[in-house]
């Protein structure tokens, strides 16, 4: 309960359709999502152990 309340505060606002083909952005964003994904994991495997 206590990770995935603060979950939904942390997804990135979808870009700007101005910024869309800003390589920096782009990569930040696929940073953030690499980072949610792998402490997603890390949960789980916490969770089922």
């Amino acid at each position: 309960g206590i990770f995935m309340t603060k979950h939904p505060d942390r997804k990135p606002a979808a870009p700007s359709p101005g910024s869309q083909n800003d390589s920096r952005t782009n990569y930040l964003i696929e940073q953030q999502r690499l980072e949610d994904a792998h402490r997603a994991e890390f949960v789980r495997e916490l969770i089922i152990g």
